[in-house]
């Protein structure tokens, strides 16, 4: 069963962020992420592991197909950190925007994928919300830009079946395609 929240529009409001974050608490256990959301429990971005997990998310959801990502959300995606299907948001700390932003911008770049991060309230804890823009033709191939452990820089992530993956070649000649057109 899908989340439970109108997916025919972009969520830019915090309002509409909220409602994001309720409809992925509501949601069954096993509810699988998507094309256009993913959620962790907990990410603990103080720690070099767990930026570099929401950059690669980051990379992941701007390298999207720009017509299979107008599905959803007017083709924008969201990162949720602190809320998962069923469960209780973990105490976390609010982090300063421009801080979230030297965290993560020496992985995607300071030209690389559009995105922000919002913190929202559920049952009385913060939750981090990441919205990473559209995808659009003529977007370049967004590629990590500093090294972590076995990830060199030049390597392209893409999303597929709810995750966060290396790209293929077949996924490189799309990505390809998109720079072109």
């Amino acid at each position: 069963m899908p989340l439970q929240i109108d997916t025919s529009r972009a969520l830019r409001t915090h309002k509409h962020l909220t409602e994001l974050v309720s409809a992925i608490l509501r949601a069954p256990r096993a509810e699988p992420e998507t094309h256009a959301v993913e959620w962790k429990s907990n990410l603990d971005l103080t720690t070099v592991e767990h930026r570099f997990t929401l950059a690669k998310a980051v990379i992941a959801f701007s390298n999207r197909h720009p017509d299979d990502a107008d599905r959803e959300f007017e083709g924008c995606a969201y990162i949720v950190v602190g809320a998962v299907p069923q469960g209780t948001p973990p105490d976390s700390p609010v982090h300063d925007p421009a801080v979230l932003d030297d965290w993560i911008m020496p992985y995607v770049g300071s030209d690389g994928p559009r995105w922000k991060g919002d913190y929202v309230k559920a049952l009385e804890r913060d939750i981090l919300v990441i919205t990473v823009e559209a995808p659009r033709w003529g977007d370049p191939i967004h590629v990590l830009q500093k090294r972590y452990g076995n990830f060199s820089a030049g390597r392209a992530f893409v999303r597929r079946q709810g995750k966060s993956v290396e790209a293929d070649p077949d996924e490189m000649i799309m990505l390809q395609e998109r720079l072109k057109r």
